[in-house]
């Protein structure tokens, strides 16, 4: 079967895919295309708004505050869970980011995951509905902690296994004081490879921390004295994205420490196409609104009661 319209070939392609259920491997078989093509039409399709995607899997969602966040802030998309139980929230919303997650990832997909309890939330709640040859990179180097390490390093793993792709862990420390240790470890054929693959990742999969003196995590722990926690206090910081401090606007901390971190620069991961910010909780609210200020993300998956309350804390009228 051959198709000569590019818009026909889209569309065609995109029917198989989400109408009849079909794999990209039958599609690309059936219209004597490569795979590789298939995933770019699908994406093409996606693009030009040919096919809509909605996530439907029995939780309803708050569309007005979607519309809201999207006119408000500048986002690409917001997928906002209608108020559910406290207990059933957190999965909730994470089941909302893989069903999501999933509906945009195609066969050349790169994505660069960051840490923490959410994304492992989000990853163990994963079902790819085919598997893809994707790559999954970490995006910031390894903590001053064994244990912790190879739980970041296993959610790599397992995101990239459950789609039958490849992972790429970061084989670096954390925070780097040595500059001349810090060229010596580019180089270093896979440290140096990984790196660059994240640079080109389209989808980024993170969340954000609070800022609290109070914090007992490896981060306060490991890499901050006393007397820089309270330099970014002084400062106003709210937030921790990417293992970089920045304030209620956005702005990123004026600290030593984002300095010496190993891994992607800031300006590299917010320009990738596809930034999802994952976060729920009344600890999460000011760290969102400082990112949503800061442009920091271009895609928030949150439940509505976070959504009003991080527009009461900025002052946002509805």
């Amino acid at each position: 079967m051959t198709i000569d319209n590019q818009d026909e070939l889209i569309m065609q392609a995109a029917r198989m895919y989400y109408q009849e259920d079909m794999t990209q491997a039958e599609i690309a078989k059936e219209l004597f295309l490569s795979r590789t093509k298939v995933s770019r039409l699908l994406k093409m399709a996606k693009e030009q708004r040919k096919v809509e995607i909605r996530i439907c899997d029995g939780a309803q969602r708050n569309t007005f505050l979607e519309r809201l966040y999207k006119e408000r802030f500048g986002l690409k998309e917001a997928l906002i869970l209608a108020d559910s139980s406290e207990k059933e929230v957190f999965l909730s919303v994470a089941r909302l980011a893989a069903q999501y997650t999933d509906s945009i990832l195609t066969e050349n997909s790169i994505v660069g995951i960051g840490r923490g309890r959410t994304l492992r939330a989000v990853v163990e709640c994963m079902q790819p509905r085919e598997k893809l040859p994707i790559q999954v990179v970490q995006l910031i180097g390894l903590m001053n902690n064994p244990s912790q390490n190879e739980e970041e390093m296993e959610l790599v793993r397992k995101f990239a296994g459950m789609y039958g792709g490849t992972c790429h862990n970061l084989f670096a420390p954390f925070v780097l004081e040595d500059s001349e240790a810090r060229q010596v470890l580019n180089r270093v054929a896979a440290v140096g490879k990984t790196i660059e693959l994240a640079k080109k990742a389209d989808v980024i999969l993170c969340s954000v921390g609070k800022f609290d003196l109070q914090d007992k995590s490896i981060l306060w722990n490991s890499y901050l004295e006393q007397e820089e926690k309270l330099h970014l206090k002084k400062m106003g910081s709210v937030g921790l994205f990417c293992g970089r401090y920045y304030d209620i606007n956005g702005k990123m901390a004026d600290t030593e420490l984002h300095d010496k971190i190993f891994g992607l620069e800031m300006e590299e991961i917010v320009a990738r196409e596809h930034v999802i910010c994952v976060a729920q909780g009344e600890e999460k609210v000011l760290p969102i609104l400082g990112a949503l200020h800061g442009k920091l993300f271009n895609t928030l998956i949150t439940d509505e009661r976070t959504a009003m309350n991080v527009l009461i804390r900025g002052g946002e009228m509805i």
